[in-house]
């Protein structure tokens, strides 16, 4: 594949550094790819410079390195356009990167890019019901307790520790819960929970596999609802997602579907940032973005 590139880049990505960027800006030219680069200064300029460059076709592909909150802001500016998207590990999780293949050192993940194919995803989509507007989401999105837990972390504590400022917020959320009672519609089922996990691809926070089924190729959903009532219950349901145990945990369910409705007003996270406290619609989105890996 040869053709012009935007370059997103977060420098305050989780695992970014000179030397990675050095590597890329590298790999990139031995790849014979022209290129442009953009670094990202605060929260919304990946989705703005990825808008732009879609709206007036700019580029041929657009690669994001940065982590999984500036992959999403790209994912919602690229949704449902021609241009593809190609994903790089500079964040703390790399959930997206660890999906499509590119999880690995910044060469190798070039040429995966470079070699790859064009491919149409599909996207969870999201939408408040207090206000009508919808954000998109190519990972998962978390509603009442893993909401919470984003809701809390601290931004400047989050670049400085990485992925123990997110285990951090956990635990405090975790020593301060109190059970969200959470009516919830998955298709034409009511439930009741403290707290669901909506799944488009395998993996949540990390490579922890809490849908093993699941496949961005597939327009389909998987539901995992959350019924500790209590601190030893939930501890002991986080720990199974961790080890990759949830489907054998009583306390979650585990449900594949196109639609769900959140009915409670809660906190909500979509791949790992803070969306907002609300209600919530959320359903499949087949075909809506091209992905190349």
């Amino acid at each position: 594949m040869k053709s012009r590139a935007l370059v997103i880049v977060n420098p305050i990505a989780g695992s970014y550094t000179k030397k990675k960027y050095d590597s890329l800006c590298a790999a990139l030219t031995d790849g014979g790819m022209e290129f442009d680069i953009f670094s990202t200064q605060k929260k919304g300029d990946a989705e703005m410079r990825a808008l732009s460059a879609v709206k007036e076709s700019t580029h041929s592909v657009i690669l994001v390195c940065g982590g999984d909150g500036t992959a999403n802001e790209v994912v919602n500016a690229a949704a449902f356009s021609d241009t593809p998207v190609g994903f790089l590990p500079f964040g703390l999780t790399n959930v997206i990167c660890r999906e499509v293949g590119t999880q690995k050192p910044i060469p190798e993940a070039i040429k995966v890019i470079l070699n790859g194919t064009v491919k149409s995803v599909a996207l969870g989509k999201v939408t408040s019901m207090e206000t009508e507007k919808h954000k998109y989401f190519i990972s998962m999105a978390g509603f009442g307790f893993d909401g919470k837990s984003v809701f809390g972390l601290n931004r400047r504590l989050k670049v400085r520790f990485g992925i123990w400022a997110y285990i951090f917020s956990g635990l405090q959320s975790l020593l301060n819960y109190v059970p969200d009672d959470i009516g919830l519609r998955v298709e034409d089922f009511v439930y009741e929970a403290t707290s669901v996990i909506v799944s488009n691809g395998s993996r949540y926070g990390g490579d922890f596999r809490i849908a093993p089924d699941a496949n961005i190729l597939n327009a389909a959903l998987y539901a995992s609802v959350f019924n500790g009532q209590n601190r030893v219950e939930l501890f002991r349901d986080v720990i199974s997602v961790l080890s990759g145990q949830s489907c054998r945990c009583r306390n979650i369910k585990h449900i594949q579907c196109r639609h769900v409705t959140i009915d409670t007003p809660v906190h909500a996270q979509i791949d790992g940032d803070y969306l907002g406290k609300g209600t919530w619609k959320v359903e499949t989105a087949g075909n809506a973005l091209k992905v190349i890996y």
